[in-house]
């Protein structure tokens, strides 16, 4: 085995001992380490070389910078089997930057183009472009994976797939779309007035898995940009779920003729047009999906125009459900929310400001509200929903990873993940621990990013049942610690889980 390839199999181990976590929250898993063919870029040079000398089966490995790759553009993918990935496993350090979000002189900027079949992008963020970061160029692009990759300022789409022959396969997967910019109203050749603007614009793909995303505001000249996540002209078969939808002037749209597509398990702080908007669509099932927000301005309605065969079941709606033209639907186990009760609502929920809408509390309405429906087997966590079954996309006993002590079997100790995360000044951590584990030494420690223990929060005896910790983030002389990532603990006897809480001031 070469030295680079040594060194970078040596940096996976590492990074599976802290995994990157999610603006939202959530641990993503490690790609699986490449066993040949790697090459490894740590300067534009040697990443320009690489990606002009790609080929199949091959892993380019970038290391931690920023790279200006507007001269290369559009980067073409025309092998099967590549991987491109940053190598720290945090999208933040390995950043690929365009001609700008509101550049006039390449308004046809397109960063990358897929050619090819089963081509993995992960860990890196790709960002200023005046349209598209990521396009599938030929269609008929298939089994491709988009693994916790940042969309950050991207002028028009971070994904496009035009329309073509029908791609199949994908998945994408913890990944973050964020814009901070916002289009002016004239922008050049804008065709809608600064509006033309979204997450991912999706056309005839086929059995696509879309999971654990961030989309936070996205958001057009006058508040009317495209969806966050757009499907249609022949979509059918996707999975839309567990994604986190802020801020973004419309969620989840469907246009023209989709088929079979699931809706499940979304939290959505809507916007200013709509939470949902499906029109010309066959089999939608819309199911355990939260909709939620105190402020008055956003509108969280659901809007169904000529669609057959639609289940809308154990959703929680901050607005109200629109039937335009010929709509047959199934629906039942719904809660809707009105500008009157929002207030009373909002005790029901975690920190709007940070997108959590997971239930506070076991005696709220949605709990044991719900039906069990097929197909709906976790919640927003991808924790297994027990029943009886709450509506929404959280299922109290089990959406912070908190299993009823009954339940808790083998699994010993079972700790949820910090909330808020980020947080300013507290944050909190709930566990579990089994009667087969009780009276073993236990202890709940905060660990620097370096690995450094800054607080010690509980040690001792641990006693079975649910309990939960609360760090203010200072260390073990009460001192406040610096805005970074750190690392709670928890031990007890052989057993340990960590999660990931950034502190940010």
């Amino acid at each position: 085995m070469s030295m680079k390839n040594l060194a970078y199999l040596v940096s996976i181990a590492v990074s599976v001992c802290f995994a990157y976590t999610t603006f939202d929250g959530k641990e993503v898993p490690p790609l699986p380490p490449a066993q040949s063919n790697i090459v490894t870029a740590r300067t534009p040079v040697a990443l320009y070389q690489a990606l002009r000398n790609q080929s199949a089966g091959q892993t380019i490995v970038i290391g931690n910078g920023t790279y200006d790759v507007s001269p290369w553009e559009s980067i073409l993918i025309d092998v099967d089997g590549l991987t491109i990935q940053g190598e720290s496993g945090d999208p933040a350090d390995v950043v690929f930057v365009g001609r700008g979000f509101e550049n006039c002189d390449a308004v046809g900027e397109e960063m990358i183009k897929i050619n090819s079949d089963r081509f993995t992008i992960a860990n890196l963020t790709l960002s200023e472009t005046r349209t598209q970061a990521l396009k599938l160029q030929t269609m008929g692009n298939d089994s491709c994976l988009v693994h916790n990759v940042r969309f950050f300022n991207n002028g028009e789409w971070g994904i496009k797939a035009p329309n073509g022959p029908v791609s199949y396969g994908w998945e994408i997967r913890y990944c973050h779309f964020e814009n901070t910019k916002v289009p002016v109203i004239d922008r050049c050749q804008d065709m809608d007035g600064g509006n033309y603007i979204g997450g991912m614009t999706l056309m005839k793909c086929d059995g696509w898995n879309i999971h654990d995303n961030v989309y936070l505001n996205i958001q057009g000249a006058t508040n009317r940009a495209m969806g966050a996540i757009l499907a249609w002209n022949g979509c059918a078969s996707l999975v839309i779920q567990r994604n986190l939808i802020m801020g973004c002037d419309q969620g989840i749209d469907l246009w023209l003729t989709t088929t079979n597509v699931v809706i499940r398990n979304n939290m959505i702080v809507p916007g200013a047009m709509n939470s949902m908007y499906i029109t010309d669509g066959t089999g939608t099932q819309v199911c355990n999906n939260t909709v939620f927000s105190v402020f008055t301005t956003n509108n969280g309605a659901i809007i169904f125009n000529n669609s057959t065969g639609v289940t809308f079941k154990n959703n929680i709606v901050y607005g109200s459900l629109v039937q335009n033209g010929t709509v047959t639907i199934d629906t039942g186990n719904n809660i809707f929310l009105t500008r009157t009760n929002r207030l009373a609502a909002a005790a029901w929920f975690g920190d709007e400001s940070m997108g959590d809408l997971h239930l506070k509390s076991d005696t709220c309405a949605p709990v044991n509200a719900g039906i069990s429906l097929a197909g709906v087997s976790d919640d927003w966590d991808g924790v297994q929903r027990t029943g009886p079954y709450d509506i929404g996309a959280d299922e109290y006993a089990v959406g912070n990873g908190i299993l009823p002590q009954g339940d808790l079997g083998a699994a010993g100790l079972v700790v949820s993940q910090a909330s808020p995360n980020p947080f300013n000044p507290a944050t909190r951590v709930r566990y579990s621990i089994s009667e087969s584990m009780q009276g073993k030494l236990f202890s709940i420690k905060v660990h620097a990013a370096s690995g450094v223990v800054i607080k010690t929060l509980a040690s001792g005896i641990v006693l079975s049942g649910t309990h939960d910790v609360v760090w203010d983030g200072t260390d073990n002389v009460s001192h406040p610690v610096a805005s970074g990532i750190y690392w709670i603990v928890v031990q007890c006897g052989a057993a340990q889980k960590s999660v990931r809480a950034v502190l940010w001031k």
